[in-house]
């Protein structure tokens, strides 16, 4: 693992050095752990390039909590990629989530080249997510008339 960074209240971004296969929407099992908790943890991939693939997570349970304790070089299983995943269907793309639920939507949209991004977060809990990372050309109601990541 290259980092395990707070950013955010009980929100995590980690990071691991490797090459792993990924499409839209897969996720993987991760577990840093024996026996307890007995299941490993789903996360989604955030993104991913040749070098390291990306996760973001929030800390809701003791399997997430021991995760948020690893530090750079710690062990850590992962097994995947799982899930369907999606396709790019027709010309226009709205990719909606909110939470940590926007977790797969960045490579997706990596992936998918321009689209709508909807994106919401609670009262009190959101994320800034570098929007420079979003491809040219994709927007969001948050910003009306805006490309993401542009001034």
């Amino acid at each position: 693992m290259r980092l395990n960074a707070q950013v955010a209240p009980d929100l995590f971004l980690l990071k691991v050095k490797g090459r792993f296969p990924a499409g839209p929407g897969r996720f993987y099992m991760l577990r840093a752990w024996d026996l307890d908790p007995p299941l490993s943890r789903p996360l989604s991939v955030l993104d991913r390039t040749d070098e390291e693939i990306s996760f973001l997570y929030a800390v809701r349970g003791r399997g997430t909590e021991l995760l948020s304790r690893l530090s750079p070089g710690d062990p850590l299983t992962l097994f995947g990629p799982l899930g369907n995943g999606w396709a790019r269907a027709g010309e226009r793309v709205a990719l909606i989530g909110g939470g940590v639920g926007i977790a797969p939507l960045l490579y997706t949209a990596r992936l998918f080249g321009k689209v709508d991004v909807y994106l919401a977060f609670a009262e009190g809990r959101s994320w800034s997510m570098n929007l420079k990372q979003w491809p040219a050309g994709s927007t969001s109601p948050l910003s009306p008339g805006k490309e993401l990541g542009r001034d």
